[in-house]
């Protein structure tokens, strides 16, 4: 989308930005209890989500990602490790 001339960035309008409490418990969660544990707490986190996340074009997942690895500290790529379910991903 043009705006202006300049072309805009996605915006997701879920503010994960103000979700920093529950990535932080999903960080220790992932961090300190096995995968069974870690997957389920991010399937709580994002799953209400999931729709929004899966679409390439508004940036949530880039923003929820962050907003993970950010406040939870979890170094990328850790959720795909754990807890990927098949060749689609996760199922919600």
């Amino acid at each position: 989308m043009w705006r202006g001339g300049w072309l805009a960035a996605p915006v997701c309008p879920v503010r994960f930005d103000k979700m920093k409490g529950p990535a932080i418990e999903l960080g220790k969660k992932c961090k300190t209890t096995g995968v069974k544990v870690c997957c389920e707490a991010f399937k709580t986190f994002a799953c209400p989500h999931n729709k929004l996340i899966n679409d390439v074009n508004n940036g949530c997942a880039d923003e929820m990602f962050y907003t993970i690895h950010t406040y939870g500290q979890l170094p990328p790529g850790t959720i795909f490790k754990k807890c990927l379910e098949g060749p689609h991903g996760m199922k919600c």
